[in-house]
């Protein structure tokens, strides 16, 4: 996307907790075949996170890490119809944790480095 956007960790988090929302009302609409919305609870994105291995890290909460890891990764070219593919895979082996749980190990094995620069923003 950008080279140009800059932000703390808590911004970007602000940004990636909308690309999720939207990623999962995507994902749960093409899998049960019609329109879902939601609003994914910070406790499911906590579970996620620290099963992934994600703490807190000083005033950020491991929640808030997983969004700003995924507004970074937007913001460097990583599009939503990939997460969304990721997702999805996860979905059809169990539920929407195991759909989240797969898009951030994607983006942890595959840009790894972003999340060290996510949490030097």
């Amino acid at each position: 996307m950008s080279e140009r956007v800059v932000g703390s960790p808590k911004e970007l988090a602000k940004l990636g907790d909308a690309l999720i929302n939207f990623i999962a009302s995507a994902a749960l609409t093409v899998s049960q075949g019609y329109p879902v919305g939601l609003k994914v609870p910070d406790k499911l994105l906590r579970d996620v996170a620290k099963r992934a291995g994600i703490n807190r890290r000083g005033s950020l909460k491991s929640e808030d890490l997983f969004e700003a890891l995924v507004a970074y990764a937007w913001l460097k070219g990583v599009s939503t119809e990939e997460m969304l593919k990721f997702v999805l895979k996860g979905l059809r082996k169990g539920d929407l944790g195991d759909g989240l749980y797969s898009l951030l190990k994607h983006l942890l094995e595959t840009a790894g480095d972003l999340f060290e620069a996510v949490q030097q923003v």
